[in-house]
């Protein structure tokens, strides 16, 4: 039987994966505290409450391989850090995953879902919320170069308006 390729943007997240790491990784966070203030600094802002039921993120290692993110339940996600990742720019990645809807399954179509168009939206919206307005403008132009797709921040289904897709 022949796999069907989904979504229809093949290879989305390689590239988006590849962009990111073209513009360097931000600042590294010397401590896994000074990690999990910023991300409680993020998920204390009227922006994110009107964006996520999600309240609560917890930082962690060790995250084996790349980093990720995790749903634990409706209101709380964790993020695991490789140690040679736990940077501003991975933690804006993991960050944009409880805003938007996500399949969170364990095949590659599920995973390049979940890396999608509106994903991508939010990721630039997180990146000009929280203090790096300069690396979304040169993530937005690598995007458009190299057909990285997304929506703009108004067209982004974020989960708090979409409840059942979570």
């Amino acid at each position: 039987m022949k796999e069907t390729r989904w979504p229809p943007w093949p290879k989305q997240r390689d590239k988006l994966y590849a962009i990111e790491n073209s513009i360097g990784y931000g600042g590294f966070f010397m401590s896994l505290e000074a990690m999990q203030g910023t991300i409680d600094r993020m998920v204390r802002t009227d922006w994110w409450k009107k964006r996520t039921p999600v309240r609560h993120v917890r930082a962690g290692y060790p995250g084996y391989g790349m980093s990720g993110s995790n749903r634990l339940d409706k209101a709380n996600w964790e993020i695991l850090f490789h140690a040679a990742r736990a940077c501003e720019r991975t933690l804006m990645h993991e960050m944009a995953h409880p805003l938007v809807a996500s399949r969170k399954g364990t095949t590659l179509a599920d995973h390049e879902w979940d890396h999608g168009p509106n994903f991508v939206g939010a990721l630039l919206a997180v990146y000009r919320r929280f203090r790096m307005a300069y690396e979304a403008e040169m993530l937005e132009r690598k995007f458009d170069e190299q057909g990285v797709r997304y929506v703009t921040e108004d067209r982004i289904r974020w989960v708090i308006d979409h409840p059942h897709v979570v």
